[in-house]
């Protein structure tokens, strides 16, 4: 869930820590000097409860602030997107194969709010700045409620764990007809989790890819069976601007890198086509 804090206000100017704790005990924690702004929305927290909290040497008698949305994600992938059986595995299967690795690190899912609570997939391509869809997140006022959460996955217990998370900070280009937008993303989380690179070269017919994807929002999973090119050469939102595959995706997946045999990025996923 996520929670949006509304017209917090201290005008005395008192020392507090706001602190948020999650079931999982995950502590998120503010203060007069990091708090986000009068009107902010929590990053993502695991589990169904959380506990609020304002610490102080003394009670702060001017502070109020309201909590006025919570937002909860529900299933909601598209079937359409599937060919034939699920071919979707846990990331954690290929922990042992380190280009995966490589490219799963630099794979988060985005959470953010535009006209509902949603979720994407985006992926690192510098030491702070993300890949995304444009029909994800390409404008200012859904940058400020977005949220890139890393290493967001199924453990070999069948734990769901969470890494670290990153506010965007600006749309630095956006793109409607080739469906993309790149974002800052604050704290340069690519030191870290590192980023992707291009392949130079055009795609092929039947050329084998793979997708590393947070499809309905859902912990890191890769598609690598049946999962090749179809058509080198087809039309998305202009003409001549796609290239269609096999790989399973489903809602969420928008904004996952397609990778290719050498791991680098062929293509951007956006959306599926009726073949």
């Amino acid at each position: 869930m996520r929670l949006h804090f509304a017209e917090f206000s201290n005008p005395d100017e008192e020392h507090f820590e706001l602190v948020i704790r999650t079931a999982s005990l995950k502590v998120f924690s503010y203060t007069q000097d990091t708090l986000p702004g009068a009107n902010f929305w929590t990053p993502m927290l695991a589990g169904d409860s959380v506990l609020i909290q304002i610490r102080a040497e003394s009670v702060p008698r001017a502070m109020s602030f309201r909590v006025d949305k919570v937002a909860y994600q529900s299933p909601g992938g598209s079937w359409e997107s599937i060919i034939e059986d699920p071919d979707f595995e846990e990331i954690i299967k290929y922990d042992k194969n380190l280009d995966i690795t490589r490219v799963a690190d630099a794979v988060a899912k985005l959470t953010f709010f535009d006209n509902g609570f949603d979720s994407c997939t985006g992926f690192m391509i510098s030491r702070n700045r993300m890949m995304t869809n444009h029909h994800c997140v390409s404008t200012l006022e859904v940058c400020e409620t977005t949220m890139a959460i890393f290493d967001f996955h199924i453990d070999k217990l069948g734990n769901e764990v969470y890494g670290d998370q990153y506010a965007c900070n600006k749309v630095l280009v956006e793109d409607y007809d080739l469906d993309f937008a790149v974002l800052e993303l604050q704290g340069n989380p690519g030191d870290k989790y590192g980023f992707l690179s291009f392949a130079p070269q055009e795609i092929s017919r039947r050329q084998k890819l793979y997708i590393v994807q947070h499809a309905d929002g859902q912990p890191k999973q890769i598609v690598k069976e049946n999962c090749r090119v179809i058509d080198p050469i087809a039309d998305g939102r202009v003409a001549n601007s796609d290239f269609t595959h096999t790989c399973d995706t489903l809602g969420g997946s928008s904004g996952s890198p397609v990778i290719g045999a050498d791991h680098r990025v062929v293509g951007l996923h956006h959306f599926g086509i009726n073949q």
